[in-house]
């Protein structure tokens, strides 16, 4: 009936969930919620549950959408700015320019490898999320020479893409763990 310390056993799930959200960053909060809602919005899309969006506003409303769950995500995350903000403050007062720590940071191929495998949702929606974007990006720039269709094609591809790319990062995190934790008892 009870899980650890006497509680409810759903407000273990709770405390996972809250244990996730404290260690979850920003961007990966974002990139989550894009790629949710965005995937989910596609299949209603496709489903006819709601209108398929056509030309440059379908490619238009994705970056609108990537705006607001970026402000939604960032309201809940001003604590977590506050603290990083006070953090450098204390840095830069301290004259920390040579912070022994940052001289002995990896690589940034491997700081990046990181951010995108170190947890598979989180990186297979910060690549979604990157995909997604670049397209849209790319499609508004070049819409004098060839203007953009949108339609329920857009959708699908939506859909086939985040599929693809779950698929595809789910080998390349294992990779990265196994990797990490090699190199993590070589230098033990």
């Amino acid at each position: 009936m009870s899980s650890k310390g006497g509680s409810p056993s759903n407000l273990g799930l709770v405390a996972r969930l809250r244990a996730w959200w404290d260690d979850s960053p920003f961007l990966g909060d974002v990139a989550v919620g894009f790629a949710v809602v965005t995937v989910v919005n596609s299949v209603m899309m496709l489903t006819g549950l709601d209108e398929p969006k056509t030309g440059s506003f379908a490619y238009v409303h994705l970056l609108g959408r990537l705006g607001i769950i970026t402000l939604i995500v960032g309201v809940f995350h001003l604590g977590d700015l506050g603290d990083r903000v006070a953090a450098w403050r204390q840095r830069a007062r301290a004259g920390d320019r040579h912070d022994p720590a940052r001289r002995s940071s990896p690589p940034l191929r491997d700081r990046i490898l990181g951010f995108l495998l170190d947890r598979w949702l989180e990186g297979s929606a910060r690549v979604y999320t990157l995909a997604v974007t670049s397209v849209c990006l790319v499609v508004l720039a070049l819409a004098q020479v060839r203007p953009p269709v949108g339609g329920a094609e857009l959708y699908r591809n939506l859909v086939s893409l985040a599929v693809l790319v779950l698929l595809l990062m789910l080998p390349m995190t294992r990779w990265y763990r196994r990797r990490s934790r090699i190199r993590a008892a070589r230098s033990a």
